[in-house]
């Protein structure tokens, strides 16, 4: 694994990007090598729900971005609000707001085993976010070839006091550093495994949309990255 670990999480996940998505037996080593059970079941957690970090710690607030609007003539004569554009179709953004989001977390209750079609899976709950039609997730983790990685996860889940206890009682940007323990980052553990959801569990492009809460299946395209060997193994 490269050393990108003094890099901004953004400029890491690009260099990141340029050597082969780690296997799930590498995650798995990369979980042990935390020495806390927390910090190790925020790893765990991120990589298993393919969350993003606001949808899996305390979210007191959250950053909406305004667009810079111009008048538009429609065929009937009306004048219409639409967002102005550069050349590469992104709306310019004019200005960010600060929008109050009293959110704990994933809590101990969003958390549980269930059988379901004679399969025994865990249930992670948690928000969703840059989808005003689904606000929540419901996402099944298979037990039997996830069962190293719940393990973990439960050995911290267990002792915590109450249902309602959130599992991490800080915000995003404690999470980026612990996450960076690992020489990982947030995003990126969200896209290997939004690709292990293709090349190992075969997913299409609309169980994809839904595991990962998209509006539609267009994301799945900058997310799922095949490697050789998953070309190879076709054919």
């Amino acid at each position: 694994m490269l050393d990108v670990s003094g890099q901004k999480p953004w400029k890491q996940q690009r260099v990141l990007k340029k050597q082969d998505i780690p296997s799930q037996k590498e995650i798995e080593m990369m979980a042990d090598e935390f020495e806390s059970d927390r910090d190790r079941a925020l790893f765990i957690i991120a990589y298993l729900t393919a969350g993003r970090i606001t949808e899996i710690v305390k979210c007191s607030y959250f950053l909406r971005p305004i667009y810079k609007k111009t008048d538009v003539i429609d065929k009937e004569g009306y004048i219409q609000k639409k967002s102005l554009v550069r050349m590469n179709k992104k709306p310019i953004v004019e200005s960010i707001t600060k929008v109050e989001h009293n959110y704990p977390g994933i809590r101990k209750k969003d958390i549980h085993m269930e059988e379901i079609d004679g399969k025994d899976v865990l249930i992670i709950k948690m928000e969703n976010r840059k989808n005003k039609k689904i606000i929540k997730k419901r996402l099944p983790i298979p037990m039997d070839k996830e069962i190293e990685l719940i393990g973990r996860l439960m050995r911290y889940v267990k002792p915590l006091e109450t249902p309602e206890t959130p599992l991490f009682n800080f915000g995003r940007c404690m999470a980026e550093r612990i996450i960076a323990k690992a020489n990982m980052n947030p995003h990126f553990l969200r896209d290997i495994r939004l690709t292990h959801m293709v090349t190992i569990y075969k997913f299409t492009g609309f169980q994809l949309q839904k595991f990962a809460g998209w509006k539609d299946i267009q994301p799945a395209e900058k997310y799922i990255r095949l490697g050789v060997a998953d070309l190879v193994s076709n054919y």
